[in-house]
C-alpha cells in the first residue's frame, strides 16, 4: 500500500532533509549555532524546505445531464458521495465501542503451506487480557 517504492523512499527523504533543515534553523535561533546554513552544509535556497507551504482550498463542481431517459455511458454520482465530501458519512471507526468489546486475532503460521498438527495456546492465554483461544 501507498505506492511505488520508490516514490516512498523519495517520500522519506523528502521529510527527513526538511526536518534536518527546521532542526538547523531552531539550532541558529536559539543561539546554538551562528550560521545553520554553514554548519549544515546546505545552500541559502535550501532553507525554504522548512517553510509552512500554504495554498487556497480546493473547490470544485461536477453538473452531469442524462440524456435519452439512460444511464448506460453517462457519470452518476455514487449513493454515498454527498454524505461523505460533507464529513457526515460514519465509519466503523467512530461508532463508540460497547463496553467489555472483545477483539479477535490471528494466529498465522510460520510455515507456509504446513500440516497443523498441534496449536499451544498456553503463551496466548497467558497474556493480560486473553479471554479465549
Amino acid at each position: 500500500p501507498g505506492g511505488m517504492c520508490e516514490f516512498r523512499r523519495s517520500l522519506a527523504n523528502s521529510f527527513l532533509f526538511k526536518f534536518y533543515v527546521d532542526c538547523s534553523r531552531r539550532l541558529e535561533a536559539d543561539g546554538l549555532v551562528s550560521d545553520a546554513v554553514t554548519a549544515a552544509g546546505l545552500d541559502r535556497s535550501d532553507l525554504s524546505a522548512a517553510d509552512r507551504f500554504h495554498r487556497p482550498f480546493p473547490t470544485g463542481a461536477q453538473y452531469t445531464q442524462v440524456q435519452g431517459g439512460t444511464t448506460v455511458g453517462q457519470p452518476t454520482m455514487h449513493q454515498s458521495a454527498e454524505v461523505q465530501v460533507t464529513g457526515e458519512a460514519e465509519y466503523a471507526d467512530d461508532i463508540a465501542k460497547p463496553v467489555n468489546m472483545l477483539h479477535a486475532a490471528l494466529v498465522l503460521s510460520t510455515v507456509p503451506h504446513a500440516k497443523i498438527l498441534e496449536i499451544d495456546p498456553g503463551p496466548a492465554l497467558a497474556v493480560p487480557g486473553v479471554q479465549g483461544f
